[in-house]
């Protein structure tokens, strides 16, 4: 294999025009993304089992970053053995799909990308492509 490049012309450009987006798109897009990451921390936590001590679901958390470009939210399960459930291991086959975070994160994040999508082109702005 040869080597690749890729070169962006206009990047800074692009960080500029960014930065003037309106404040009512960044807050909108905000929304969008805290309503559906809070969607797929809700179901996984709904649809984890209880288990003995419950750290499965308690271990289910979301949290918010931020920069200069936007926002993102990230959720997570910090419980030991999410992991297990999740994946499965030799002796244990994975929980169904529609029991995994994996799953409620993956379905949540295509219908944030459609509305993020529909919020940009109802400011007028030109959207092509989809990000999934």
């Amino acid at each position: 294999m040869g080597d690749a490049a890729l070169t962006w012309y206009g990047l800074e450009e692009f960080k500029a025009d960014l930065r003037r987006l309106p404040v009512e798109l960044r807050d909108e897009g905000r929304a969008l993304v805290l309503r559906h990451a809070t969607a797929a921390r809700d179901l996984t936590i709904a649809n984890y089992p209880e288990g003995p001590t419950g750290a499965l679901k308690r271990g289910v958390v979301m949290t918010e970053e931020r920069s200069e470009f936007g926002m993102m939210a990230v959720v997570k399960s910090r419980a030991y053995h999410a992991h297990l459930f999740e994946y499965g291991s030799r002796h244990q086959p994975p929980a169904p799909p529609e029991k995994r975070l994996g799953t409620h994160a993956a379905r949540e994040r295509r219908k944030m990308y459609d509305a993020l999508k529909r919020l940009m082109e109802s400011k007028g702005l030109k959207v092509t492509g989809d990000a999934w």
